[in-house]
């Protein structure tokens, strides 16, 4: 391959020519998160209506229970945000609840991790429950960060923070979200724990952050999607964000990605 810049010879993995320093096509070509996406889609078309079964235990099992007992949190217990006491409560609870329930939704890794296809059994689902610890304590990780940045960046009932740092914290959430979106996988194909994998992604995987970051805004825009057909929708969708984020983390690991630093 020939750089477009300098016409210099570079690999066919290279991100960065090593004569001009410019970006090469492959992050908007080959690592294109849309790209990535029409591909995992037309691979999993074929299979959507087998992944139901699976899906519809991460529904009942994870997403329901999981927003129902936040929207509890929100409106039955009473809890008095403007004190400090009623706004540590309902962080911390509000955490917990997503510890608990969001490593349902990530079982999948466990099983697709280990193959190419593209369907997942109830009989994964149970297989997979053993690795729930390890995505227990991914989410904990989550749930801390987000209560640390929050009260940094909202501040405390009796001390409001600077209203710009409420960008901050939005910039802060969504960072952090590129940076775990692929570690269940790194996890799961490197055998790391996933402390270890979000420090791979961290470190590694700067050059393409961006695609990352779309492809979660993509994922997440599918999904929302998929419940607003009274939540079945997502029955289809769910199956279909795992695979994505599969097949894009292996496209990362093609790359040398995981053991790549510019």
């Amino acid at each position: 391959m020939r750089c477009i810049h300098c016409n210099s010879k570079i690999g066919i993995h290279d991100l960065w020519c090593v004569e001009c320093g410019k970006q090469t096509e492959a992050i908007d070509n080959e690592l294109s998160a849309v790209n990535s996406l029409r591909d995992t889609w037309n691979q999993y078309k074929p299979f959507k209506t087998l992944n139901i079964p699976f899906a519809s235990i991460i529904v009942l099992c994870g997403i329901i229970p999981m927003l129902l007992l936040t929207w509890l949190t929100n409106n039955l217990l009473g809890l008095e945000l403007n004190t400090i006491q009623g706004l540590i409560t309902s962080l911390l609870v509000k955490a917990v609840i997503f510890s608990v329930f969001v490593p349902i939704t990530l079982l999948g890794f466990t099983s697709i991790s280990q193959n190419q296809e593209y369907c997942l059994r109830i009989s994964d689902f149970r297989s997979s429950l053993r690795k729930y610890p390890a995505y227990l304590f991914f989410a904990i990780i989550s749930s801390i960060y987000y209560i640390v940045i929050y009260l940094i960046c909202y501040g405390l009932p009796s001390f409001s923070a600077d209203p710009v740092l409420r960008i901050v914290w939005l910039i802060l959430v969504n960072y952090w979200i590129a940076i775990v979106l692929p570690a269940p996988m790194i996890a799961e194909t490197q055998e790391v724990g996933m402390l270890k994998a979000i420090g791979i992604s961290y470190r590694h995987l700067s050059d393409v952050r961006w695609n990352i970051y779309l492809l979660t805004l993509l994922l997440f825009l599918i999904n929302v999607l998929g419940a607003g057909f009274a939540i079945v929708g997502l029955t289809i969708t769910i199956p279909f964000s795992l695979f994505v984020i599969r097949d894009y983390t292996r496209k990362l690991i093609d790359f040398e990605l995981l053991t790549y630093r510019r």
